[in-house]
């Protein structure tokens, strides 16, 4: 039993190490020229893009090649002041990173398109 919970407290604070190492991760990428306002560069409005927002309540943003996933949902919850439940991120053809951004259930992709003059 011991041995046990040996593992469970170093996993525990593996898990907090690595959280905390994220966070610097951020700050630090924050500070070498990245700003939260300018991560997220632009709402995509395709007809694949609206009807994600209409039927999936997914959105889809054209974000900096460099923001990672933290940084973006950081972002997200500072312009947009929701917190995603999923983020999935892909590099298209045209060598733009895009971003497909799963709203919460308490939120409305439709809400936030019509924020920002998609729809």
């Amino acid at each position: 039993m011991k041995s046990q919970k040996k593992r469970k407290d170093k996993k525990d604070n593996k898990k907090d190490n690595d959280k905390e190492n994220n966070a610097k991760i951020i700050r630090s990428k924050l500070k070498k020229g990245f700003d939260i306002d300018t991560i997220i560069l632009y709402p995509l409005a395709t007809e694949k893009a609206i009807n994600m927002i209409t039927y999936q309540n997914k959105i889809v943003f054209i974000v900096d090649k460099r923001a990672t996933k933290d940084m973006i949902r950081s972002a997200l919850l500072k312009l947009f002041k929701f917190k995603p439940k999923k983020i999935n991120v892909m590099i298209d053809t045209k060598n733009r990173k895009k971003v497909y951004v799963t709203m919460p259930d308490d939120k409305k992709a439709l809400d936030i398109a019509t924020e920002l003059g998609i729809l």
